[in-house]
């Protein structure tokens, strides 16, 4: 019957949409997790490089040379050079690099300019994250939308369903229900009838008032 193929289609209709819901949703989970760790694995390494070359300096406030100071400054300086990932990372660190013998020997104006280009790196590095962090929440208002889009769809596929349950099932089901119950108490003119029905309940509603019909016929001749 077209009734209730067309009741299949719907029921699939919302399983399927739903399910694509679902999925969708799992998309966007899984799309924001690599990007916030992307965050962190591109630009922590450097941040902290830069931390420790401050620190580094920090501690030398004689300009003393120290060695164990100088050697963590070099590591650090290392460190960053490994994880060179954004745009103007490389010439900063170059500076750095050109410089920093100068700044632990005591010579103020070169430690100044190595501080400088350390915070330079630094800035880089914070502004690549804040950059990372708002495409890593373009990926979840994106996905938030599409989410309520396609949770709007189903609302609205579910109403048109129930519309078409109640119009081409229930309500048909009901008349038949009337209709019986009125010959039972022998309410011989009740027939089923309705407008702008599906062509198999015109069908049902046919051969229904036929059999009716029949009965009362025979019942006639009896």
């Amino acid at each position: 019957m077209k009734t209730s193929n067309s009741l299949r289609a719907g029921i699939w209709i919302l399983i399927i949409s739903n399910l694509l819901m679902a999925f969708g949703s799992i998309w966007v989970l899984v799309r924001m997790s690599p990007a916030i760790e992307h965050i962190i694995a591109r630009n922590e390494r450097s941040l902290y490089a830069c931390e420790i070359m401050l620190a580094s300096i920090a501690a030398n406030p004689e300009n003393t040379s120290d060695k164990k100071l100088l050697e963590d400054f070099t590591s650090a300086i290392d460190s960053a050079k490994a994880n060179l990932t954004e745009q103007g990372e490389a010439e900063e660190l170059e500076n750095i690099i050109k410089k920093h013998k100068d700044a632990f020997s005591g010579n103020m104006l070169k430690k100044k300019e190595t501080i400088n280009h350390i915070l330079k790196l630094s800035e880089i590095n914070r502004h690549a994250m804040i950059k990372a962090d708002l495409k890593a929440k373009q990926y979840g208002y994106a996905g938030a939308w599409a989410i309520v889009f396609m949770a709007g769809f189903v609302y609205f596929a579910g109403l048109i369903f129930k519309r078409s349950i109640i119009k081409n099932l229930l309500v048909p089901i009901d008349e038949i229900h009337k209709v019986i119950i009125a010959n039972l108490k022998n309410d011989k003119m009740r027939r089923c009838s309705g407008t702008a029905l599906p062509r198999d309940i015109e069908l049902i509603y046919s051969d229904l008032n036929k059999y009716i019909d029949k009965n009362q016929g025979e019942r006639t001749l009896f």
